[in-house]
């Protein structure tokens, strides 16, 4: 019996062969996977490809790792393995499995005689591993956006712009404080300006009054004087001096004197009523003058305060603006993160914001009518007095009125703030009629004002709340920075410093 190379028989070594052949198959296919699960491929071109075994057709042994010697005179197969053992590429290993030989036989399974495996085990170009199964790479370190010098000068100019902002704001809080104080003697002004009218319109009733009792007056006299006219100087008829000289008898005489006494008196009586009807046109008149005037100058006082208040408000509102919008196109946000501080930033930014609440209380206030209530004139009525269908309703306030220019511009106030806090501005109180304020000022004397003065009667004062109801609050600030824009302020008895505080307290002056 012959042997092989190892010193085998011929007839074992060739019943070896199959098995020897699936080894090597496996072998190379394992080595294929392994290529293939190796990330980049720069490190898959590293590995060297599994040499396809090439076993004879004869039973001889083929190259198989470890030195093993190839027999170049057997014959080559004419017939390989099917394609369709070329493995897929969806068998390419997920991150963390373990590789599996896809392209070689299952387990087990004893291949054809003479077959050979097929060459598909052989890494192919198209069946790389999936991009999931590449590592993500170490995060490189960012690179400044800017040089160091760079950093401090956009950090200088920030910086510079910030407290120009914060200086700029609190010149704008203070004549807003100003203005509040402005709208404040504007609406005292008013008030004089409606009892000056007021004064006047009396006057005037009370000197048409003389002038009617004037005119009933010299009726009378001239009647007198027609009679006296009449019966000639000493008179001839009637009850004239003729008539008394001519009597027959005492009792007619004595009679006729008294109908001189009595004519005499009559005629005394219309001179002095006549003499009082001038004197009260005359101090009638000088009174009606003197409202006229006082009502004149002090709506020309108010007028000119307001305007005042308003312009440098305008003024002010414009450079704070400008130094927002300056300070937001300064630096990008990169690059004030690098050359910012945190501390640096949070100023940056509380300063933007505060510039941005004064911003967003500027509006154009509209006309009552533009609300879709234009109200009636109240002037001619009581305080606690006026009919509800003279008042305006609120928006976002149901069941409160106001006088209809008050209401139109709180509604307008109470959308800016909504837009900044999310709902409107909270609302206790508004007009309150003559027996609302005695009963208030029953239960709360210390609090409410004596029936019959208080502003709430004249339907332009509120009591707020949900915030407002506190100094130092966001929503409380926010009034105080915008309300004067909406011709509404705070009064300074009201103040924190004032002589009854009342921080929900607000009362419309424009």
């Amino acid at each position: 019996m012959g042997r092989d190379a190892y010193g085998l028989p011929a007839r074992q070594a060739r019943r070896a062969l199959p098995q020897v052949s699936l080894a090597v198959g496996l072998a190379a296919s394992v080595a294929a996977t392994l290529a293939l699960a190796v990330p980049g491929p720069a490190a898959a071109s590293a590995l060297p490809a599994a040499p396809a075994p090439a076993p004879t057709a004869g039973g001889g042994l083929g190259d198989v790792t470890g030195g093993v010697p190839v027999d170049d005179t057997a014959p080559k197969p004419s017939a390989t393995a099917s394609p369709s053992a070329t493995p897929k590429p969806a068998a390419t290993p997920k991150p963390g499995a373990s590789p599996q030989a896809s392209a070689s036989a299952k387990p087990g399974a004893t291949p054809s005689a003479g077959a050979t495996p097929s060459p598909g085990a052989t890494a192919t170009p198209g069946a790389t591993a999936s991009p999931g199964a590449t590592p993500t790479p170490a995060a490189t370190p960012a690179v400044p956006v800017l040089s160091p010098e760079q950093a401090a000068e956009l950090a200088r100019e920030v910086n510079e712009g910030t407290v120009s902002l914060e200086t700029a704001t609190a010149r704008l809080a203070e004549l807003l404080k100003e203005a509040r104080r402005a709208l404040e003697a504007h609406a005292a002004a008013k008030k004089t300006a409606s009892d000056a009218r007021a004064d006047d319109a009396d006057a005037r009733k009370k000197l048409a009054a003389a002038q009617k009792a004037a005119d009933g007056a010299q009726t009378e006299l001239n009647r007198f004087a027609a009679d006296a006219y009449r019966a000639g100087p000493l008179g001839t008829r009637g009850s004239g001096l003729g008539a008394l000289l001519s009597a027959d008898n005492p009792s007619d005489f004595l009679r006729g004197a008294a109908d001189i006494d009595v004519l005499a008196d009559a005629q005394a009586a219309s001179l002095d009523a006549l003499q009082d009807a001038i004197e009260g046109e005359k101090l009638a008149a000088k009174k009606a003058d003197a409202t006229a005037k006082t009502a004149a100058e002090t709506a020309a006082t108010e007028k000119a305060a307001k305007a005042k208040a308003d312009e440098l408000v305008a003024r002010q509102r414009t450079v704070v603006s400008a130094l927002q919008a300056k300070l937001l196109s300064t630096g990008t946000t990169d690059q004030l993160a690098q050359a910012l501080s945190v501390a640096e930033q949070r100023r940056r930014t509380a300063a933007l914001q505060k510039a941005q609440a004064i911003a967003s209380g500027q509006a154009v206030l509209p006309d009552a009518g533009a609300v879709g209530c234009t109200g009636e004139d109240v002037s001619g009525y009581p305080n606690g007095q006026l009919p509800l269908t003279a008042l305006c309703s609120i928006w976002g306030a149901p069941g409160h009125l106001l006088r209809a220019d008050a209401a139109a511009a709180f509604s307008a106030m109470s959308k800016a703030y909504a837009a900044v806090f999310g709902s409107p501005i909270c609302m206790t109180d508004s007009y309150r009629n003559r027996a609302m304020q005695e009963d208030l000022y029953v239960r709360k004397p210390t609090l409410a004002a004596i029936p019959g003065t208080s502003n709430h009667g004249w339907g332009v004062a509120v009591d707020l709340c949900d915030g407002v109801e506190n100094f130092g609050t966001p929503q409380h600030e926010w009034l105080v920075l915008n309300a004067a824009t909406y011709g509404w302020y705070h009064p300074a008895w009201a103040e924190a410093s004032g002589s009854r505080p009342e921080p929900w307290h607000w009362e419309y002056g424009g």
